[in-house]
């Protein structure tokens, strides 16, 4: 009787490594691809990028790359402290975020309908809340906000996603983070799935302003 044999596929390494600036462009696309929720994304690349520097510059946030293989595959951004890094945005990079958002509405002016419906009024009074507390409560807040996690589509059965979810919790744990939240949109099984099985509890789902479904989740550390 002949022998018969079966080639496997090679296991995929999946690691998890501090984003950088250089990764921007990248994590801008894959948020564009994957997280089209949210008006963030109608204001284009130029506008992300600057959004997500400020998960690298502030000292309350955590910002990850997921390789697979050594190839970029994924991305998620947090908080350790999220009150004191809404303060660091409003001080540090407001400026730089309306001028990204105002060259994007320039360049789609249909986009100034929805600003005026509301959200631009809303974005600009929490920035100016932020601003306005005084340095004396920028102590830590002990939650955190697991706030975009991004994965490849291919890569999405490597682990990286689990990966990147549990380096995001160590680092809370040891900034001294004892909550953590999140988001997730209800109709996605398998991002429940994971949350579930890291620990996460789910609360009530709510609709958000366009109707979309989310599932609120927690986790004690």
């Amino acid at each position: 009787m002949d022998a018969v044999t079966a080639t496997l596929a090679p296991a995929r390494r999946a690691t998890v490594r501090p984003m950088d600036a250089g990764d921007l462009p990248f994590v801008a696309r894959l948020h564009r691809r994957y997280l089209p929720e949210g008006f963030f994304v109608r204001l284009g690349d130029a506008f992300l990028r600057s959004y997500y520097r400020s998960y690298l510059t502030s000292p309350a946030s955590v910002a990850l790359i997921g390789e697979v293989d050594g190839v970029r595959a994924g991305f998620l951004v947090g908080t350790v402290d999220h009150g004191t890094y809404a303060r660091h945005v409003g001080r540090h990079h407001r400026a730089k975020l309306l001028a990204a958002g105002v060259w994007a509405l320039l360049r789609r002016p249909g986009l100034a309908r929805t600003l005026v419906a509301g959200r631009l009024a809303g974005y600009r009074a929490t920035l100016r809340r932020a601003r306005a507390r005084p340095a004396a409560v920028d102590r830590p807040t002990r939650f955190g906000v697991l706030s975009h996690l991004a994965v490849e589509k291919a890569m999405r059965r490597s682990g990286l996603g689990r990966a990147m979810v549990q380096s995001y919790a160590g680092i809370a744990l040891l900034h001294g983070t004892r909550r953590l939240r999140l988001v997730a949109r209800a109709e996605s099984s398998a991002a429940r799935g994971l949350y579930l099985s890291l620990g996460w509890l789910p609360g009530e789902e709510y609709r958000d302003g366009d109707g979309v479904r989310w599932t609120p989740f927690t986790r004690e550390l």
